[in-house]
């Protein structure tokens, strides 16, 4: 793809409601174990370094209280439409981490290999789109918040700042509606959908099997939701409340997003991924992926390593589908095996000499 378009940089972002910053307590879910410890200046410091951004300083004073989670105000207004949508579900904000895989630098490394401007820094993964601090006006500016579509590479002004973006946060739906009965598996879909792990934990307990919950009959169980959104908190969760395992296209999606965590609890449950899972991973761009599923013991197939190689046909480059080599991946690929592509092979007749292999005639010296 080609990275994010810079020509909407002098749009204005909506104005917020007039109201006061919601307090860390309002703004998040209650705390559970599962939560990052809040963070302290040496991470912040490493993760700037690592950005190279400076961050703002209402988001570093949030995450010193709670570094990063799910939220309970959820619900992003619009003042105008995304997608036909005038509202956005914001399921959870990245902290500041050096390991865990919902910080802001797991999330760069993911827009990364969508080929975003490194500038967008994902503070938010909001399905195939990113709620971003925006430092292409300057490193050390003040950001705003905007929103980024991973597969158009469009930009969208959100708010003015970090303040602006949270004042504009409202109760999400299991926060503002009457309480349904437990029990209804619709629930659990939207509890998930939502980031909301005090409930998910709550509809579980009272027996409801994730594998066969679904709003209706053609849904998507919330088993399948749970791996694809890609948190592990939540995905751990729905796995310890039932014996089966996401279909292969949910399995499909969290490779291709580059959800590690669910991956390695996949393994943990003896999922035995396949060459289409291997596939999956190099569409992701991940040599992470790549390699903990070629550690399973997975054989490339000679169109994955083409892939690799971009070398696919033109037809097959769609909107959100590399068609770029990937140096580090195809030499990941062809050590496990994998067939060295014809057009690649130093040696084949193409770029032979049309003398080679004939026998040369010594030189006449003359006296």
């Amino acid at each position: 793809m080609a990275s994010v378009a810079r020509g909407q940089r002098g749009r204005t972002a909506p104005k917020p409601r007039s109201r006061s910053v919601p307090a860390a307590e309002e703004l998040f879910d209650p705390p559970n174990i599962t939560d990052p410890r809040p963070a302290i200046d040496a991470t912040i410091a490493w993760t700037e370094k690592k950005l190279g951004v400076r961050l703002p300083a209402s988001y570093k004073k949030l995450v010193k209280l709670r570094n990063g989670g799910s939220l309970r105000l959820s619900t992003l207004r619009l003042r105008k439409p995304i997608d036909g949508s005038r509202e956005l579900w914001v399921t959870e904000i990245a902290g500041v981490h050096r390991k865990h895989d919902r910080s802001l630098t797991a999330l760069a490394e993911i827009t990364a290999r969508w080929e975003i401007d490194p500038l967008l820094v994902p503070l938010a993964d909001v399905g195939y789109a990113y709620l971003a601090f925006d430092y292409r006006r300057g490193r050390t500016a003040s950001p705003r918040i905007v929103h980024v579509d991973a597969y158009e590479h469009t930009v969208t002004p959100i708010a003015d700042s970090f303040e602006d973006f949270l004042r504009m946060l409202e109760p999400g739906e299991h926060a503002s509606e009457p309480a349904k009965e437990a029990s209804e598996p619709q629930d659990l879909n939207g509890a998930i959908a939502r980031g909301n792990i005090a409930a998910i934990r709550r509809i579980l307990d009272s027996g409801v099997d994730p594998a066969s919950a679904r709003p209706d009959p053609g849904a998507s169980s919330a088993l399948d939701l749970a791996a694809s959104a890609g948190n592990t908190a939540i995905f751990r969760l729905c796995l310890l409340h039932t014996n089966r395992l996401p279909t292969r296209n949910a399995t499909s999606i969290a490779i291709r997003r580059g959800h590690l965590g669910t991956v390695k609890l996949l393994l943990e449950r003896r999922w035995k991924p396949n060459e289409t899972d291997l596939d999956s991973a190099v569409w992701s761009r991940s040599p992470s992926m790549v390699r903990l599923i070629l550690d399973q013991g997975v054989q490339p197939k000679k169109s994955t390593v083409r892939h690799a190689a971009g070398l696919i046909p033109p037809s097959m480059v769609v909107t959100g589908h590399h068609g770029k080599k990937h140096p580090k991946i195809l030499k990941m690929l062809i050590d496990a095996g994998g067939e060295t592509p014809r057009e690649l092979r130093t040696a084949s007749p193409s770029n032979a000499k049309p003398n080679a292999g004939k026998p040369t005639k010594k030189a006449r010296v003359v006296r």
